[in-house]
């Protein structure tokens, strides 16, 4: 399997299919795109898994008490989604996000979507690394800084809210994250 090197900066870009009832997810290069969408039992699972391992890999929330590390989570996420410092990039409508990303066995110039049946999750010192699978194999590869792994799980919780899915959402600082957050 070919896991080619991509030039430029790639980004993701979020998109609901009304007519499919389907999470898109584009995966954008230079000179090639990946197109993936996403059924709502996936999104879920998928949103309740980055959750649940952004809690597991902080190497901070281990080191607080029990009784402060969904609210330590729920800071980091606030700060990973809030837009950048003046003379960075923000994305149009927060519907983009860098990344480093690595398409498989897409033809030159193919636009039609592919079903992902399947995401891998791997915790790197420095990161994660997402591998979207299909029926015949992976589809696509990113790998994300822990910011934008919130940035991420934000885009999909935001698009599946939109679609109005009622997703279930078991990370109660998660859920919280619609609230006020008050420091004293």
């Amino acid at each position: 399997m070919s896991n080619p090197s991509l030039g430029g900066a790639p980004s993701l870009s979020f998109a609901y299919s009304s007519e499919e009832d389907r999470l898109g997810l584009t995966i954008h290069r230079e000179d090639a795109m990946r197109r993936l969408l996403l059924t709502r039992r996936l999104t879920s699972l998928l949103v309740n898994g980055l959750a649940h391992i952004l809690e597991k890999s902080s190497a901070l929330a281990g080191k607080i008490p029990a009784e402060f590390r969904e609210d330590m989570i729920l800071l980091e996420h606030h700060k990973a989604i809030q837009p950048r410092m003046k003379g960075a990039v923000r994305p149009r409508n927060g519907d983009s996000l860098p990344a480093q990303a690595q398409p498989h066995h897409q033809p030159p110039g193919e636009l039609q979507p592919s079903l992902v049946s399947g995401v891998n999750i791997t915790t790197r010192p420095n990161g994660f690394i997402l591998v979207f699978k299909g029926k015949m194999g992976p589809l696509a590869q990113i790998e994300v800084s822990r910011p934008e792994l919130h940035r991420i799980l934000e885009m999909f919780k935001r698009r599946a809210e939109a679609a109005s899915w009622g997703l279930t959402i078991q990370a109660c600082w998660l859920e919280r994250e619609q609230s006020e957050v008050a420091i004293n």
